[in-house]
């Protein structure tokens, strides 16, 4: 029998649900307080008018919530940066509530201690040069197949913006200067808990991690880029990309991040309403076998990477 309770799994989807009730909590909002002055950030109380769309009926479950995570805050507050979450949706239910009214853009890393860079600073740290050139050649030619795609011509008329290009390459597993993140809890999760299922040869760590990048750390000078709906893969992931990102903006970006502990189970096949055991994980439905894109990328990595190398992931 496995002894893992789910009860933070429920924590983080009641949060999700009544995060303007609990942001009104004197006991949250003093405690965010606490956390965001470090980044000289203002602690916004979300408005009474959406607070009252949670009725008195189920007030006892939002102080029983706000309880849990006001416990929780001052465990982490205690140790910060060296505390480690007992599971992956205790750090999402940590997340929730601490930024829960300001923008952010998240990302999962299945092994807590890869550094936070760019596919393109990676693939020069850790390949030769004519593999890197090869890498960036098959690039180029998918990007020139790309454009004569139907769906995609009727998407970008005017043809696909440079910076939309690098996106489209950044997603597809083309190194570029962009970074890869999502704005949806559930698929950074993914990402973080779900390495056995997207990256089965990889060993399983005993940590992962979870980013949260609040919109007034990026740097100014960067973008945040969003893709068309009808690119499948990105749409479904919830991807944007961030970029112009130096070493000093990585670092910067870096300590917002929360460690917790892998567990036993597949717990991201419990992410997005789907069941524990299903049979199809959610990786069926972020990586969907029918997408076009996928399939002209791949063919691309193939006709111009014969010996099949992959790319050093984290």
């Amino acid at each position: 029998m496995i002894d893992w309770p789910r009860d933070s799994g429920l924590l983080y989807r009641v949060a999700d649900i009544a995060w303007a009730p609990l942001g009104r909590l004197d006991s949250v909002a003093e405690r965010r307080s606490q956390a965001l002055d470090r980044f000289g950030a203002v602690v916004l109380r979300p408005r009474a008018s959406e607070a009252e769309r949670i009725t008195p009926r189920v007030r006892t479950a939002v102080d029983l919530v706000a309880a849990e995570w006001c416990s929780l805050f001052d465990q982490w507050n205690d140790v910060d940066s060296q505390f480690t979450f007992a599971d992956g949706f205790a750090a999402l239910f940590f997340m929730r509530l601490l930024w829960l009214n300001q923008p952010i853009v998240l990302r999962g890393h299945f092994d807590a201690t890869w550094s936070l860079e760019t596919s393109l600073a990676r693939a020069r740290r850790r390949l030769p040069p004519s593999e890197l050139s090869q890498f960036l050649t098959s690039s180029d030619a998918f990007l020139a197949e790309l454009q004569d795609l139907t769906f995609l011509r009727e998407a970008y008329p005017s043809g696909i913006p440079p910076k939309h290009a690098t996106a489209i390459k950044q997603h597809y597993g083309f190194p570029t200067e962009y970074l890869d993140c999502t704005m949806n809890y559930d698929v950074a999760l993914f990402f973080a808990e779900g390495g056995s299922d997207y990256a089965p040869d990889q060993p399983a760590p005993d940590l992962g991690r979870v980013y949260a990048f609040p919109s007034f750390a990026i740097a100014r000078r960067a973008e945040i880029v969003t893709l068309s709906p009808r690119i499948m893969r990105p749409s479904v992931q919830r991807a944007t990309f961030i970029t112009a990102l130096g070493v000093e903006d990585l670092a910067y970006l870096s300590q917002f991040s929360l460690v917790y502990r892998h567990q036993d189970v597949p717990g991201w096949n419990g992410l997005g309403g789907i069941c524990f055991g299903a049979p199809a994980g959610m990786s069926r439905y972020l990586f969907p076998a029918n997408d076009p894109v996928e399939q002209l990328a791949a063919r691309c990595l193939r006709n111009h990477n014969p010996k099949g190398d992959t790319w050093p992931t984290g």
